[in-house]
């Protein structure tokens, strides 16, 4: 069985545990500007009729999904002394899978997601370009490094949360100048999420020459920084009547509240793990099938490397 697993390795370096929080935020862009995040409004009306024939949205799915996956890749190899020191992303620290073979599948994946991307729209095309030079370059490689400089990691993970919703609005509709204030809420969402992903890592980042957000600043502030995008991400929703945000601010705050008391990494773990969670179930309302395709990748990742390596992962507890 362990020999069988192995061809999967290549296919769990993208981490494609991590495509659910970027594909609910295409999807939830998609959604947003046909009007669907009037999400209370939108479930008492029936506006949830979804067309499984849009071969753009599949496109545009695939096409982000290949664009993620040879970003991760290189985020990894970009990283492989941090993620030794922190334990974690052995697939290429501990060899499994050669630096050389990880660059090859990252230039495949990257170049298989403008592929995808040509057909749909040459604007869709352009945001697909920007998405791979911010998260696969600027963000990993000097003499960017943007992962390694605190306030313009931070900027560069937004840009990433709002080139995915931008993806998702242009795969159904033309560009228009509302899309920036129908992003405000998502923007600020994700990137309050982001402060958190960054607190589990602290001591392997600076051992390895790192200097995340909180690395620099401390605890404290990350936990601040992010309770202040998340309270803008709910002023933001209900300024704009985003009653799907809304709902995924409600649900999520009694986690928020829990890190507010306790200020500790396994809260900011659960907060992360809950954000994205109620995040992408709601998204499903409007998208059934989304479901499915989580549960089967999130069943299939544990069952991967419980008989691959007896790691349990992944989970939702804190850690």
């Amino acid at each position: 069985m362990n020999d069988r697993l192995r061809l999967f390795d290549y296919f769990f370096l993208t981490r494609p545990i991590l495509f659910f929080p970027g594909w609910a935020t295409l999807l939830a862009g998609y959604a947003t500007a046909g009007g669907a995040h009037q999400f209370i409004s939108a479930l008492r009306l029936g506006y949830f009729s979804v067309d499984y024939g849009n071969k753009s949205l599949a496109l545009g799915l695939a096409a982000f999904a290949a664009a993620m996956g040879g970003c991760f890749v290189l985020n990894q190899l970009a990283d492989i002394p941090s993620d030794k020191k922190n334990k974690k992303l052995f697939l290429l620290g501990d060899g499994f899978i050669s630096t050389r073979e990880g660059y090859i599948e990252s230039v495949v994946l990257v170049s298989l997601s403008f592929i995808l991307a040509f057909p749909v729209n040459i604007k869709l095309l352009v945001v697909v370009v920007l998405f791979n030079l911010v998260t696969g370059y600027f963000y990993n490689f000097k003499p960017f490094a943007l992962k390694n400089r605190p306030l313009w990691g931070v900027a560069a993970n937004m840009a990433m949360g709002w080139l995915a919703f931008c993806m998702g609005w242009l795969t159904f509709a033309p560009y228009a100048p509302t899309l920036f204030v129908a992003s405000l809420p998502y923007l600020f969402f994700n990137t309050s999420l982001y402060f958190l992903t960054t607190m589990p890592d602290v001591k392997g980042d600076a051992d390895s020459g790192k200097v995340t957000f909180p690395v620099k600043y401390g605890k404290s502030a990350t936990i601040n920084f992010s309770l202040f995008f998340f309270s803008l991400a709910f002023i933001t929703s209900f300024w704009h009547k985003n009653e799907f945000m809304l709902v995924v601010s409600f649900l999520t705050w009694p986690f928020m509240i829990r890190l507010l008391v306790k200020k500790d990494v396994p809260s900011a773990i659960v907060a992360v793990k809950a954000g994205i969670l109620f995040f992408a179930l709601l998204v499903c309302v409007k998208f059934p099938l989304f479901l499915l395709l989580m549960a089967t990748i999130f069943f299939f990742t544990r069952f991967y490397y419980k008989r691959r390596f007896d790691y349990d992962y992944p989970n939702f507890r804190g850690q």
